[in-house]
């Protein structure tokens, strides 16, 4: 289902189902992206992704957009380029569904 005007939070609610579904847990960071430990700031937080997806031996790090939303900014780059060392990563809008229904199946 492609539901172009939808709203990141509903196609953000729509993927949590459908991965819990597949037996995928998940994490949400929320916007601020404001996480610190000891004190101190994280040098990735800025830019972490949406969601964080975990089933058996794959990790999923998702960075969601509605349809019109514009692409990332620099410091999610960044971020996503050093997740991508260590686990898959994607940037999905709507339009990307059967894509996500691939890759969560």
């Amino acid at each position: 289902m492609i539901l172009i005007d939808e709203s990141e939070a509903a196609f953000q609610a729509r993927l949590i189902d459908y991965a819990l579904s597949r037996g995928w847990e998940w994490m949400h960071i929320g916007r601020t992206g404001k996480y610190t430990a000891n004190g101190a700031k994280g040098t990735l937080g800025t830019g972490w992704p949406d969601l964080t997806l975990v089933r058996g031996t794959r990790l999923i790090f998702a960075e969601l957009k509605s349809q019109r939303a514009p692409m990332t900014g620099e410091a999610q780059r960044q971020v996503l380029l050093i997740l991508g060392d260590v686990a898959e990563v994607y940037i999905w809008r709507p339009s990307d569904w059967p894509m996500i229904l691939d890759v969560l199946s």
